[in-house]
């Protein structure tokens, strides 16, 4: 049978191990806040950067900034480009010191005015960019 001092001195230790614990776990974190390291656990190491690509991020001397225009609806496919693409320009922001690397996503067709909207067009055009337009094929599935 348990005592009640028996139990209350159970219940100390019990608290003292969480808070020990607690304070383990708080110092780890704070800790790792100082040690930057990145883990790719993908067979092909997709989302790693090979060490030169590291090298040269680390060794910008300016600000690389990258207009990407994959923003808008799109299908799926292109929804996971825009994603991927994120990834990578995240990958490289935190390699980058001084913050050298920017980016933002674009959606052309989003401007309200038209005027301004074939403008920005006529400059995508004259920059090496073509339209296209996307067919999607839906595939039925039959049971």
């Amino acid at each position: 049978m348990v005592t009640k001092g028996k139990w209350a001195q159970r219940k100390r230790k019990d608290i003292l191990l969480f808070v020990i614990g607690l304070a383990i776990l708080l110092l780890l974190n704070y800790v790792a806040g100082f040690v930057f390291f990145r883990l790719d656990m993908t067979a092909e190491k997709r989302y790693s950067l090979s060490d030169p690509t590291k090298e040269l991020v680390r060794n910008l001397d300016d600000i690389v900034f990258f207009k990407v225009y994959l923003e808008g609806e799109f299908p799926a496919g292109f929804k996971r480009l825009r994603r991927e693409s994120l990834e990578m320009l995240n990958e490289f922001r935190a390699y980058s010191k001084d913050g050298n690397i920017g980016f933002e996503f674009i959606n052309p067709s989003e401007n309200p005015d038209e005027e301004r909207r074939n403008e920005i067009y006529r400059q995508l055009y004259k920059q090496g960019l073509r339209p296209t337009d996307l067919e999607i094929k839906a595939s039925l599935c039959s049971p």
